[in-house]
């Protein structure tokens, strides 16, 4: 007999408290539950997405100290007011040494992969300005203390806020939380956003037929120095 998981689930998301949460996220039932498909990048886990009293959630099944560790930095991340999904709960599963964590979906929020197959050939500038976004998305989690640690295009979400665009944090799986950060731990982070945004870019010019000078360009041009130097 599965045995009932230690369930956490915030307000609202305590509508949630019949789901079958004892067992594995890829065993519930499409046929009981108000699935939804939506389009999002690569995921090193399984991710489904499902509706309860009008809001979409996301459920993403981890290892459980890892499920643990990054409903901790995002309930840190929302506690200083930083750009992020919100964290609605967490099932914790110890005999499968699993967990599924709960976050709400970012309304009117789309992945940058998304908004650019959506825009015409020529939209350099839109996308100059999406990847300013994310580079200072970095540079307020690194003024809080944050590493983030995977930090690429398929682990954040842009939504207009008036005539300005926000990047989010939607993953928090390497992330962690020091009381500052070192310039060496800043310098790594910047390195990995270059390197996952570059192979990103490259893909995602690949499908649309972008030449590779863009990618290197976008990157290069388009980091604050304020990742690089620290400053804060």
């Amino acid at each position: 007999m599965a045995l009932f998981p230690r369930l956490r689930l915030r307000d609202p998301a305590i509508d949630l408290v019949d789901l079958p949460w004892e067992q594995p996220l890829d065993e519930w039932s499409s046929d009981r539950l108000s699935f939804r498909h939506v389009p999002v990048g690569p995921s090193r886990h399984l991710v489904r997405f499902l509706v309860s009293s009008g809001i979409l959630y996301a459920l993403k099944e981890l290892p459980l100290d890892v499920a643990r560790a990054e409903y901790g930095v995002l309930l840190h991340l929302e506690n200083l007011g930083l750009p992020t999904v919100e964290a609605a709960g967490v099932a914790e599963a110890p005999a499968r040494d699993s967990a599924i964590l709960v976050t709400k979906f970012l309304p009117h929020s789309l992945q940058y992969r998304r908004l650019m197959m959506r825009l015409p050939p020529g939209s350099g500038s839109y996308r100059e300005r999406l990847l300013d976004a994310m580079a200072f998305l970095l540079v307020d989690l690194h003024r809080s203390g944050v590493f983030w640690g995977d930090c690429s295009l398929a682990n954040t979400l842009f939504r207009r806020d008036g005539d300005r665009i926000q990047a989010y944090l939607v993953d928090a799986e390497t992330s962690e939380v020091f009381p500052s950060l070192s310039d060496g731990q800043r310098q790594y982070d910047l390195e990995i956003l270059i390197e996952n945004v570059a192979f990103g870019l490259a893909d995602l010019g690949a499908m649309q037929g972008w030449g590779e000078e863009n990618e290197d360009d976008s990157i290069s041009t388009r980091t604050p120095p304020t990742v690089a130097s620290g400053s804060g």
